[in-house]
């Protein structure tokens, strides 16, 4: 992948169609996989250079979701996870699209493969534009200079152990009686 990129969109022009026809063509699973896994790495490698190619490597991926073998379905789900994760700002109009079409396939591994990266997609979109101040549990951690949620869990307790005292002075209160 790195060779490709040092060589030029040129070279990638001329070496995707071999390729993609490749991953359609191929009996061998293990070539199959193998070519896919090139979309896990030219997406980095490539930056936004590679964005053209996009539609035409996007169904490409999607047919490889419903492959009958695990590891030729696994690659195309890395490949289009990286892709979401590197393009999914800068091309969503593109990616979106796409997997939307997905959700209409008659396999059901490729409606369940586009789904799961239209949630990887949306998530990143939501929390790249999420506003700073706002920490969602799982999604967010607060930076040192932040307040976290310990120093707001460590008033709660005080809290409660406070009114825990009140209540045990009240029993004694109560006992002592005659």
């Amino acid at each position: 992948c790195e060779v490709v990129a040092a060589l030029g969109v040129q070279k990638l022009e001329a070496l995707l169609p071999k390729l993609l026809e490749v991953i359609q063509a191929s009996a061998r699973p293990n070539i199959r996989e193998g070519y896919l896994m090139v979309f896990m790495y030219l997406p980095h490698t490539m930056g936004t250079s590679f964005h053209p190619y996009l539609a035409r490597i996007l169904p490409s991926l999607l047919k490889g979701l419903a492959d009958d073998n695990e590891m030729v379905r696994t690659a195309a789900l890395r490949g289009g996870q990286t892709i979401v994760g590197v393009y999914g700002q800068s091309c969503l109009g593109l990616l979106l699209p796409e997997l939307k079409r997905g959700l209409h396939e008659e396999s059901w591994r490729i409606r369940h493969s586009s789904l799961m990266l239209m949630g990887d997609l949306l998530m990143r979109v939501v929390v790249q534009n999420m506003p700073k101040n706002l920490a969602l549990p799982g999604v967010h951690k607060p930076t040192d200079g932040d307040e976290g949620e310990s120093s707001s869990e460590s008033d709660e307790e005080d809290e409660s152990s406070d009114s825990e005292d009140d209540e045990s002075d009240e029993d004694e209160d109560e006992q002592g009686k005659p």
